[in-house]
């Protein structure tokens, strides 16, 4: 099955601020997208704050008030199957940019904790933990004046939602004890940067009845894949 892909404009890094801003455009607007299964989700613009963009290092969540299940009336996310890649490409939709590959993805009810010899249980319902592999293409393949420094796609749980069994979109993925779950080395790490291709795990801590799991790194349509 050929990959579905979205059209990716530009990438500017707003260093001093810590900020990575992705500009991105797509061929078509979101219902479009609903009208022809072949086109990609748009992607407009993201923000989000590397703490520190390591290859091991996941970031801690922060301290937020869990949301409420918004509905997914307008959201345009394009269904993958396992194995099927989710594709960025440059602006002319030739050359392959970037790709996050959902391998399995296992219901689990424990962990092993990243320190200390113990095992976790989750706090929402279940662990979702997703066996990943992403691949970011050379610098030379991305558009002119991109610093390599400043080249990179986030992968952390933040870009992750759910969809719940009544149709719902839940955003807040995370936990104390899915952030503490596995050694560093099993994770997938949070950035990908320029050059790079990365395997390793995801751990969510959502609902349990949850359908699947999103990849939408700019909460404006993205990859869903199907839970079992």
């Amino acid at each position: 099955m050929a990959a579905k892909k979205t059209n990716l404009l530009n990438i500017v890094a707003l260093s001093t601020a810590g900020l990575f801003l992705l500009s991105a455009l797509a061929g078509t607007t979101a219902q479009a997208m609903k009208d022809n299964e072949n086109v990609g989700p748009t992607i407009e613009e993201l923000q989000t704050e590397p703490a520190e963009a390591t290859d091991s290092e996941s970031p801690e969540p922060s301290e937020t008030t869990p949301e409420e299940p918004t509905e997914d009336s307008d959201s345009a996310h394009v269904e993958k199957e396992a194995d099927e890649p989710a594709v960025i490409t440059d602006e002319e939709g030739k050359t392959e940019l970037f790709t996050l590959t959902v391998e399995t993805v296992q219901h689990a009810q424990t962990c092993p904790a990243r320190v200390g010899g113990q095992t976790l249980t989750p706090e929402n319902g279940q662990f979702l933990i997703l066996d990943a592999t992403a691949t970011m293409k050379p610098l030379s393949a991305w558009p002119e004046n991109t610093n390599a420094e400043e080249a990179f796609v986030p992968v952390l749980a933040d870009t992750f939602k759910v969809t719940l069994a009544d149709g719902q979109e839940l955003s807040d993925v995370q936990s104390e004890s899915s952030w503490g779950c596995f050694q560093d080395t099993e994770l997938l790490p949070s950035f990908i940067s320029a050059g790079e291709t990365k395997s390793g795990k995801i751990v969510l801590d959502v609902p349990a009845g949850a359908t699947s799991v999103i990849y939408d790194p700019l909460n404006s349509g993205g990859w869903s894949w199907e839970l079992n």
